[in-house]
């Protein structure tokens, strides 16, 4: 609650206090409506408001809360501003509708009891002003580029179902897919409660999209090294050379190469000493990447310890070796067309 206090006082540049909901108080809460939500207190100005934080996801229902916190208004006498750390715009809508008041820090801050409707200026403004794909943006575009056999599905299914699939959170997959639509990659459409999309190109038009607009990014961040081979007591996925050698016929080569996300590569170093890792060179190589390597071979329920082909392609986007990318030219015609 520290971040919404602070929100708030930026935003309005009033001074206000937030602390949790006093037990007194919380007593007269329903049981199932205490542990729906966390309750704070929240004092602006010399008045008086309860703050009711809830986790939301695509199942965020307007018309319950509402309901749940009109009932708790009533029942103590006191305004209630629900807290949210992400919601849909158009739920954002219903709640003006309703005459709701929300916070969503550093977002929007909607008080109508004090006249405040404070939205964050990225919503307010029109046009493209992402360049490239956040990385899990990318991750949806490689998944749906690779998804040949109709083995799994990304489009016209719910946020949720989708974030079930790459074991993620929803807000996750908003973000993302308010990126893709940024880039005019993709269509939204209402179907009931949840928000679907499709792709709007075909898979060959958007690859070359991606390409000739730079809408790809390389998805490794940094290099480490290391001299000798220890137990790494973790499944990798192969990467570079390593894997290229796999999918093509490119000669191996002497050094191995794995990628790992940043959690994964702080949980190598945890279990082993953190100064046999260097940035110069070694017998293996650690590539760091954006989003986790694993997310399409977990999608695609794939078998493979080598990370996917078009990330793997993507590695070497800047690489000008002949030979390296004859072979690149091999591996996207086998796995994309």
């Amino acid at each position: 609650m520290v971040q919404l206090k602070n929100y708030i006082n930026e935003i309005i540049g009033i001074h206000c206090e937030v602390k949790p909901l006093s037990k007194a108080i919380l007593s007269q809460l329903p049981i199932y409506l205490r542990n729906a939500y966390q309750w704070h207190e929240l004092l602006i100005h010399n008045q008086q408001f309860i703050i009711a934080y809830a986790e939301t996801d695509d199942e965020f229902t307007i018309a319950a809360i509402d309901t749940q916190l009109a009932n708790i208004e009533e029942r103590l006498n006191q305004p209630i501003i629900l807290c949210v750390d992400e919601i849909e715009a158009y739920n954002r809508k219903r709640l003006i509708e309703k005459k709701r008041a929300f916070i969503i820090p550093f977002k929007q801050l909607y008080i109508p009891y004090l006249f405040i409707d404070f939205t964050e200026y990225r919503y307010q403004t029109k046009g493209r002003t992402a360049q490239t794909l956040q990385p899990f943006a990318q991750v949806l575009v490689i998944a749906h580029l690779l998804n040949t056999n109709d083995r799994y599905s990304i489009e016209d299914i719910a946020f949720k179902e989708i974030a079930n699939q790459f074991q993620i959170n929803t807000i996750n997959i908003s973000r993302a897919v308010e990126n893709l639509v940024e880039l005019d990659l993709i269509e939204i459409e209402q179907h009931g409660r949840y928000k679907r999309f499709h792709f709007k190109w075909d898979k060959k038009t958007l690859w070359e999209k991606g390409l000739k607009d730079n809408l790809l990014i390389n998805p490794v961040s940094k290099h480490y090294f290391v001299e000798y081979n220890f137990d790494w007591n973790l499944p990798l996925l192969k990467a570079g050379d390593t894997a290229l050698t796999e999918y093509t016929n490119m000669n191996p080569s002497d050094q191995i190469a794995f990628a790992v996300d940043n959690q994964t590569f702080n949980l190598i170093k945890k279990n082993n000493k953190p100064d046999t890792f260097n940035e110069f060179g070694g017998s293996y190589m650690f590539q760091i990447w954006k989003y986790d390597p694993n997310f399409i071979n977990r999608i695609s329920q794939s078998a493979l310890d080598n990370v996917d082909p078009i990330s793997l392609f993507l590695t070497y986007k800047d690489d000008h070796d002949e030979r390296v990318q004859m072979e690149l030219e091999h591996l996207i015609n086998k796995f994309i067309w």
